[in-house]
C-alpha cells in the first residue's frame, strides 16, 4: 500500500469512527496482555481492561489500515497505538463452539445444544432480516460466553461478511472452509 492508500484508509478509518461515536481507549487502560493469535488481517491479543473503577477481560484485535474495512463489520470500542488501530471485544470466557463441544462433549446435555443451536439460529436470522450474509459461520466463529449464569452464543468474524444487494444474489467465488460449503455450490 503505498502513501496516498494509507493516509486515504486512515481518512476512512478516522471517519468510520465520528460516524459511529466510537470510544477511543488508552493503551495505558489495558493490562496483563497476552497473545493468542494471528487472524487473517489481525493479531489477536486478551488483556484486563481498567475502566475506572470496574476491571474486566477483553479482546484486542490490531487491524492496520489495509484492512479497515473490517472495522464496520465488528462491534467494538477503539485504541489506537502507534498509528496502528485496537478493536475491544467482548471476551467471551468459554471459547469456541468447536472446543467447547469437544471439551465438554460427556457433559452438555442436550437443552444446551438446543439453547445454543436457537441462540445461533436467532442470530443468523437478525443478520439475514438487515440483509447482511454472514458467508464463513462455522463451530470456530461462534464464541461461548456466560451471563446471568447461562451459556450466550456470539456470532464473530464478519471479515467475509456482506450486504446483500436486491440486484443480485449469486456469487462467483466459493469462500470459507470446504467442510461447510454446500455441495451443490462446490459443483457449480
Amino acid at each position: 500500500m503505498n502513501l496516498s492508500e494509507t493516509l486515504l484508509a486512515d481518512r476512512q478509518i478516522e471517519k468510520l469512527i465520528t460516524d459511529m461515536r466510537i470510544k477511543n481507549i488508552g493503551y495505558g487502560e489495558f493490562d496483563l496482555i497476552k497473545y493468542i493469535a494471528d487472524g487473517g488481517t489481525c493479531q489477536v491479543k486478551k488483556a484486563l481492561w481498567t475502566n475506572g473503577s470496574s476491571k474486566k477481560y477483553v479482546v484486542l484485535k490490531s487491524v492496520n489500515a489495509k484492512s479497515y474495512q473490517e472495522l464496520a463489520r465488528e462491534s467494538f470500542l477503539d485504541c489506537q497505538v502507534n498509528g496502528s488501530y485496537m478493536v475491544v471485544l467482548e471476551c467471551a470466557e468459554l471459547g469456541d463452539l468447536r472446543i467447547y463441544l469437544k471439551e465438554k462433549s460427556t457433559e452438555i446435555t442436550w437443552k444446551e445444544k438446543i439453547d445454543i443451536s436457537r441462540q445461533v439460529s436467532n442470530g443468523l436470522d437478525f443478520l439475514h432480516s438487515n440483509e447482511i450474509l454472514h458467508r464463513d459461520l462455522h463451530t470456530r466463529n461462534i464464541l461461548l460466553s456466560i451471563s446471568d449464569g447461562k451459556i450466550r452464543a456470539i456470532i464473530t468474524d464478519f471479515g467475509m461478511s456482506k450486504v446483500l444487494s436486491r440486484e443480485s444474489v449469486t456469487f462467483s467465488t466459493v469462500k470459507g472452509m470446504i467442510p461447510f460449503v454446500d455441495p451443490v455450490i462446490l459443483n457449480e
